[in-house]
């Protein structure tokens, strides 16, 4: 049997944040959360994560600069970005920064869940 996928969620509506760690749990998926992009930063580089779901909008640190102090700190996490609020530019900015995906809220659960699987596929291919 192949080791799960760790997935960490960084996303401060914790209703998010605890409906995402329920269906990635029931998918097999090992998960932790952070609230804020300080702790997703700390938890992210302590490290064993194969993918990062990090929300752009969050007080203080916000997905955008935790995406690139993730990449320069760790250039082989795999992060699917997540927004309220789809913006194109933001999405291309995301992408030239190295994010994996970049998804619209409401998003369908199994199309994070097929990301996930790809990310992290990904991520495993290049530590391997």
């Amino acid at each position: 049997m192949s080791v799960p996928l760790r997935v960490l969620v960084i996303d401060d509506e914790k209703g998010l944040r605890d409906m995402l760690c329920y269906g990635l749990r029931r998918m097999k998926f090992e998960v932790d959360t952070a609230e804020n992009g300080e702790k997703g930063i700390a938890r992210a580089l302590a490290g064993g994560f194969d993918v990062v779901i990090c929300d752009v909008m969050m007080p203080g640190l916000d997905g955008m600069a935790v995406l690139e102090m993730l990449k320069r700190e760790e250039p082989g996490l795999e992060i699917i970005m997540v927004t309220g609020i789809p913006d194109d530019e933001m999405a291309a900015r995301a992408l030239k920064l190295g994010a994996f995906d970049y998804l619209g809220k409401p998003y369908d659960l199994t199309v994070l869940f097929d990301l996930i699987e790809k990310a992290g596929a990904r991520r495993r291919l290049s530590i391997s």
